[in-house]
């Protein structure tokens, strides 16, 4: 199961390309403003993790969760993360599945909650108190230590303009990083070139296009 909030939904064509070609079934329950803190609206932050398990083929249970964790989680005190991190731990265990928790990009100074860090140490704390249930992946430098448009000056953004969001191109990169990490912690996840999934037809999603030309070359 793949999960988080717009930046991990921005992600999602790409991770799931790249685990299908990986021989990895996935659930995607990433989209726009998704959290593990409580909502305003006492809606359970948690039920869409619910319904992934629930709605997963029987004969093919979700075994692994990989949750970004989300900004909309690093502005809550972090008492409640911990709480909403610990709850999440809790679940994925009573359902017989492990939890990979992964850092999320950078983002604009102007959009970046204060306490990102708080979340991370969170994360890192719940992990070090489930015996290898949980794991906590890095992907700071993935696309960058800072927000930057296009990495590589070829002209293809990695980024949105809006500071916080990812394009193809960005979201390849974060799959082809995660997927071999994955293959090392997990049996089952087979770590397969990049050229094997990275040009598919998930690249035209028109999520990719929202706002019209964000990701346009250059």
């Amino acid at each position: 199961m793949w999960d988080g909030d717009s930046l991990a939904y921005d992600q999602a064509p790409a991770v799931v390309a790249a685990l299908q070609a990986a021989g990895v079934d996935v659930v995607d329950t990433s989209d726009v403003g998704q959290r593990l803190t409580p909502y305003d609206d006492g809606r359970d932050p948690l039920a869409r993790i619910v319904d992934g398990f629930d709605n997963a083929p029987a004969d093919q249970p979700v075994d692994l969760v990989v949750h970004q964790l989300t900004v909309w989680d690093a502005g809550a005190d972090p008492a409640v993360q911990l709480a909403a991190l610990e709850n999440l731990a809790a679940l994925t265990a009573a359902r017989g599945a492990r939890l990979v928790l992964v850092t999320a990009p950078v983002v604009i100074p102007s959009l970046s909650a204060p306490g990102t860090d708080d979340l991370v140490a969170n994360a890192q704390r719940v992990a070090a108190a489930s015996d290898g249930q949980v794991v906590v992946l890095d992907q700071s430098s993935v696309l960058g230590d800072e927000f930057v448009e296009d990495l590589d000056g070829d002209g293809v953004p990695e980024r949105k303009p809006d500071g916080v969001h990812v394009c193809p191109s960005g979201a390849a990169r974060v799959a082809a990083w995660l997927i071999p990490e994955l293959a090392l912690r997990f049996s089952g996840i087979e770590a397969v070139a990049p050229s094997t999934w990275v040009e598919g037809a998930w690249t035209l999603d028109p999520r990719f296009d929202d706002p019209p030309g964000a990701c346009m070359a250059r």
